[in-house]
């Protein structure tokens, strides 16, 4: 049972991280100062930019791998059986 807990911890930090970077996203899409482009943002903003649109393609697949093993294991589905 400790390994099921562990699975849906490392999911919830999936999440966590998903919805943190979503944060960041919307944040530098809607929240600019008047008359500021996405060309006029500085280097940071870019570079948190483009670090969390990394984050939000790739972790959403290792959560949803997680939940599937997660769920695998718990319900009996068979998922990873050939």
């Amino acid at each position: 049972i400790g390994v099921q807990y562990f699975f849906i911890g490392v999911f919830f930090l999936g999440l966590s991280s998903i919805l943190g970077s979503l944060n960041i996203v919307v944040t530098t899409l809607t929240m600019r100062a008047r008359g500021m482009t996405m060309f006029r943002m500085p280097i940071f903003v870019w570079a948190a930019f483009s670090t969390a649109l990394i984050q939000l393609t790739a972790t959403q697949l290792i959560g949803l791998s997680f939940l599937m093993v997660a769920m695998q294991r718990i319900l009996g589905l068979g998922f990873f059986n050939p």
